[in-house]
């Protein structure tokens, strides 16, 4: 039987090909698509295509005024929950901290009510358990995963939403993984002593 992957990469062809004819995919197609993608989290590129028909599902409803082309929540939990998946892509959890950040500005901008919930913040947080130690911090100015870890739980306590289980794991992780191999900074015993103060 045809793999995940040919399934999916026939569907775009026949998709490609529709958009020529000037048949436009709708909103079902979309998610049909992005759950598609979903569904084959071990092959390459599926974060990135279901990423894709979820920014579509974006632009159609915050550009176009599409209401059926508004992203549920759903939508949004399985894009995360892709790139919480791709371990290959070391940037993954810059790519979801944005699909964050573009939520919370649709948000913001008054389009739609929908706001990050726990699990959403929970599949960014695993993303960035699964980033390579210190790959935000290549200067100064940037913060480190660490960093970024706890600015997410501190975002999560401002908005009244309680972090589980899996929240403070993924956060334990990051700054675990930063003792490691914390030599340029050489405060491993620092990062060390965060990764036990989540666990309290």
């Amino acid at each position: 039987p045809p793999s995940a992957t040919t399934t999916n990469n026939n569907t775009t062809m026949m998709m490609n090909a529709t958009t020529k004819w000037g048949i436009q995919p709708d909103p079902t197609t979309h998610r049909i698509m992005l759950q598609a993608w979903c569904q084959s989290l071990d092959e390459k590129g599926a974060a990135f295509h279901a990423t894709g028909h979820l920014l579509k599902l974006q632009e159609g409803f915050a550009k176009f005024d599409i209401d059926e082309m508004e992203p549920t929540l759903e939508d949004y939990h399985l894009a995360l929950k892709a790139w919480s998946h791709d371990t290959k892509d070391k940037t993954a959890h810059k790519k979801a901290m944005r699909i964050l950040k573009s939520m919370d500005k649709l948000y913001t901008d008054r389009l739609t009510e929908l706001r990050p919930d726990e699990t959403c913040f929970k599949y960014v947080l695993q993303a960035l358990a699964n980033a390579p130690p210190l790959s935000s911090s290549s200067d100064s100015s940037s913060k480190s995963t660490g960093e970024l870890a706890d600015q997410l739980l501190d975002q999560m306590e401002e908005r009244f939403l309680q972090p589980d289980t899996d929240c403070y794991g993924a956060a334990i992780r990051t700054w675990r993984n930063h003792a490691v191999v914390d030599k340029k900074r050489t405060r491993p015993q620092e990062d060390a002593a965060r990764a036990n103060a989540l666990l309290k």
